[in-house]
């Protein structure tokens, strides 16, 4: 069984951009707080949190989402940052605009970059893979869920120059979910019109899982500094959880063809005992 090293334990710094502030997005940021306030107690390394939504609260939200009546109307990242801030006495930033493959992100020299994806579309998620090949993100943690499933999916993304494509590199969302790359498929992206319907939409707890799910992902590799597996998966109605194991035999299952292991050079002791 392989376990994955963490490429950024040694950085003193890792920005963390959260793609969303919905649904799940909301879930993942306060545990993103919990994690700030942690990290720099147990590890010489902290976070710097940036979180993206061009989006407003609306009474829809209300409830299974991490907002208040006062909040209907306002934009989401920035009443969520604000509150943050202002309590926790963190520096969180809001970006209160829609993420784009283009859009402008600060060079952040000697820093290292983690994106957390909390999208309900495949069209926004093929947006975050040409966005994180723009910018050079070490990671890439995906976060989805259906009525009553959720799953979080970390994966390394492939630079544009391909020289990170080695063996064992964790594959992304839409490397093991290639329905997700094909933009003929009709996404089901639209907002819901009250509590009642949303829940139709998404269980209350689903939202949840699949935040729990990834903060666990995130945590296990800044802590631990190695995870052995790469994507979780919750059924909260059944009450199964299961792992993807890191393991490009299991990867291959889901249709992704990573680079082949490299041969075993063999030393010259165990040519001579061969030899003998």
């Amino acid at each position: 069984m392989l376990t994955h090293q963490f490429a950024l334990a040694q950085a003193p710094q890792v920005d963390v951009h959260l793609i969303g502030a919905g649904g799940t997005g909301s879930h993942v940021l306060s545990g993103l707080v919990d994690i700030a306030m942690t990290l720099p107690h147990v590890k010489r390394q902290s976070i710097n949190v940036t979180v993206w939504d061009s989006d407003t609260v609306s009474t829809a939200n209300l409830g299974r989402q991490r907002f208040y009546p006062a909040d209907v109307g306002a934009n989401k990242a920035e009443v969520l940052v604000h509150r943050i801030n202002a309590f926790f006495g963190l520096n969180f930033v809001a970006k209160p605009c829609r993420l784009t493959a283009t859009s402008y992100l600060e060079k952040s020299y000697g820093r290292k970059k983690i994106v957390i994806g909390c999208v309900d579309s495949a069209a926004a998620r093929r947006t975050i893979g040409e966005w994180v090949k723009n910018n050079t993100f070490a990671y890439w943690l995906d976060c989805g869920n259906t009525s009553s499933t959720a799953q979080a999916v970390l994966g390394q993304p492939l630079y544009h120059h391909g020289h990170n494509d080695v063996y064992g590199r964790l594959p992304t969302v839409l490397e093991l979910f290639p329905t997700l790359r094909d933009a003929s498929v009709p996404d089901d992206d639209q907002p819901s019109c009250s509590v009642a319907e949303a829940i139709q939409k998404q269980d209350l707890t689903v939202n949840r899982a699949s935040a729990q799910a990834a903060l666990e992902i995130l945590w296990t590799l800044l802590r631990q500094g190695s995870i052995s597996y790469s994507a979780k998966f919750v059924n909260t109605r059944s009450g199964q959880v299961s792992t993807l194991r890191v393991d490009p035999k299991a990867w291959r299952r889901f249709g992704h063809v990573g680079k082949r292991k490299p041969p075993t050079r063999k030393t010259t002791e165990s040519l001579n005992k061969k030899a003998a």
